[in-house]
């Protein structure tokens, strides 16, 4: 009877609340078995709470690894760490929010919901760089940044919004499958996606108007 209550806890259990029972289970097999035999809890739920570490800490080492090269290569671009640093703000804000809504939605982080991220910050920083590199020629001609801003914002944020639209229609029709997976994924990388649209036209704008951006073709083409 007390293993099937601990059998229907660990099938509702968070994967810290089953490390920790698999811990106490493998400390008290170490304990009672005789000396030449050992023993260590498996099963599906074992298997499975340990894919999910697996997962959870390949996408934490993955996105880190990608930051720091997403920083690098920005402040290479524009000649400048602070800028880089700046300019991956309104990549990293997405990918947050993505997490948070996860927990908040009680959506189990697998295989297929991990993707999202990696999608999400790829055309992120894609649209980043382009409005960047845009707002850095806006602001050299008219020599003022709130002038170059609108007329960067005016040049690729039509370009932006078609193509945000085209991949959230497109990513929302994994909703109409009976998958639950793949409804997850649908879903949440239409919304990540348009939230990565929203802040490039929105908190990008904002934080450039407040610099002055030199692009590495600038510094090489300077005569």
């Amino acid at each position: 009877y007390q293993m099937t209550r601990v059998l229907v806890r660990a099938r509702t259990a968070d994967s810290t609340t089953l490390r920790r029972l698999n811990e106490n289970i493998q400390s008290r097999l170490d304990a009672v078995l005789p000396d030449g035999i050992s023993g260590k809890p498996t099963g599906n739920i074992v298997l499975v709470n340990k894919a999910i570490d697996d997962i959870a800490r390949g996408q934490a080492e993955s996105l880190a690894v990608a930051f720091v090269a997403i920083y690098l290569i920005l402040s290479l671009l524009f000649a400048s760490f602070r800028v880089g640093f700046i300019a991956l703000i309104p990549n990293a804000v997405p990918v947050m929010v993505y997490f948070g809504a996860l927990g908040l939605l009680d959506i189990p982080l697998n295989t297929i919901t991990g993707l999202v991220a990696c999608i999400v910050l790829g055309i992120a920083v894609d649209d980043s760089i382009h409005y960047m590199t845009r707002f850095s020629e806006a602001a050299r001609a008219q020599a003022d940044e709130t002038a170059g801003t609108v007329e960067a914002l005016r040049a690729v944020g039509r370009p932006m919004t078609y193509t945000s639209i085209g991949l959230c229609l497109g990513f929302l029709v994994l909703i109409l499958t009976n998958l639950q997976p793949f409804i997850h994924f649908g879903a949440l990388s239409a919304f990540t996606l348009f939230l990565a649209w929203l802040i490039d036209v929105t908190l990008t704008p904002a934080l450039c108007s407040r610099m002055r951006i030199v692009n590495l073709w600038d510094i090489l083409t300077l005569d």
